[in-house]
């Protein structure tokens, strides 16, 4: 087999790698200058990624164009922005200018329409746009970032495309003066009288003199402020009673209980007279003086007489009074038959229900 040259192996070896150079080539330029693969869909890199990024993939271009350069301060102009690109712009966000200083410091921004032109490939916004003053001399250059595929590293397919700057003549507002207002005028017209000044004794200030009220009337006035409350405390105390009278309530109570049972004993066989009297006698005691339901001995209620502040006169005698009804009850054969125990009971109950006694038995 006949030997090769080394200069046609190299050679040939030299053509094939321009082939593969001139292949990949050509594959780029169909990705950078053509539009991305709609099967194989473009997606930008976080990395690097611009924060005013506008979304538009592949080549683009930005114009701008106005309806007048000639306007006073604070007048509309109509401003239209149109992006032309080579990939997709249907979803194209609009460029917010007011995120922008340059617009933002010297316009009130208004959006308007926007809307897409399939035959150019390019999208329009409309905006409006009112300079503040008259020192605003131009429609700032407006910036527009893209992401143009196929470049390495893929960050650097960031690019920025400005649309030009457009000169403004922008004057002060012009001063309006009355004459200059136009429409019918609804202005209220005075009579002449409102005109002139009025004059004599008609016009004088008369000024009452003060007068205090009669007795009567002042009278009145002390006293009935004062009636409503002597009512309500008359009747606070009448549903609140305080200890006293609560003590003496009590005590009336008891004494009516008792003298109504002491009345009924002249019915009463002469044997029971005594010990139901001493018992009528016991249990008015008992109410007033709370000692125990237990039947107490003569000296223990004339110890509880003594505790609550009652007279040495009347202790004697209701003593005295318990103990003959006590011995005509155990001991009826030792002590005469006496009549009218219930009689001496009532004065007794009487007795000390008239004595005003400075505090209950504890």
């Amino acid at each position: 087999m006949p030997s090769v040259p080394k200069a046609d192996v190299i050679s040939r070896r030299l053509a094939k790698e321009a082939a593969a150079a001139l292949l990949a080539l050509w594959a780029c330029s169909l990705v950078v200058g053509g539009t991305p693969d709609a099967n194989h869909p473009v997606e930008p890199p976080i990395a690097g990624r611009p924060a005013n990024f506008s979304g538009a993939i592949g080549t683009c271009r930005v114009t701008t164009h106005v309806n007048s350069t000639e306007l006073q301060a604070e007048d509309p102009i109509h401003l239209t922005v149109r992006v032309i690109g080579s990939g997709s712009l249907a979803d194209l966000p609009r460029p917010d200018l007011r995120h922008l200083p340059a617009f933002a410091r010297q316009f009130h921004i208004e959006n308007l329409a926007d809307r897409s032109l399939g035959q150019e490939n390019a999208r329009e916004f409309d905006y409006l746009l009112r300079p503040k003053n008259s020192g605003v001399k131009e429609i700032p250059p407006l910036p527009f970032v893209f992401f143009k595929p196929g470049l390495v590293p893929d960050y650097k397919g960031y690019q920025t495309t400005y649309a030009p700057a457009i000169l403004l003549t922008v004057k002060s507002r012009a001063r309006v003066t009355p004459k200059q207002i136009q429409g019918p005028d609804n202005s209220v017209k005075a009579p002449d009288s409102i005109y002139t000044f009025a004059e004599g004794s008609t016009v004088l200030r008369h000024q009452r003199v003060f007068f205090l009220p009669g007795p009567f009337a002042l009278a009145a006035l002390l006293v009935l402020p004062i009636v409503p409350g002597l009512a309500w405390y008359v009747v606070w105390r009448y549903r609140f009673p305080d200890e006293a009278r609560m003590r003496q309530m009590k005590r009336s109570r008891a004494a009516r209980q008792a003298l109504k049972t002491l009345q009924r004993l002249d019915k009463t066989q002469p044997k029971d007279e005594a010990p139901q009297a001493a018992a009528a006698v016991l249990g008015y005691l008992r109410n007033q003086l709370d000692f125990a339901p237990a039947e107490p001995t003569p000296s223990e209620v004339a110890a509880l007489l003594k505790n609550a502040g009652s007279s040495m006169e009347l202790i004697q005698k209701t003593r005295q009074f318990l103990e003959e009804c006590e011995a005509a009850r155990f001991a009826p054969g030792l002590h005469p038959q006496q009549n009218g125990w219930s009689g001496s009971a009532i004065r007794l109950v009487l007795g000390l229900e008239a004595e005003q006694w400075p505090a209950a038995a504890s």
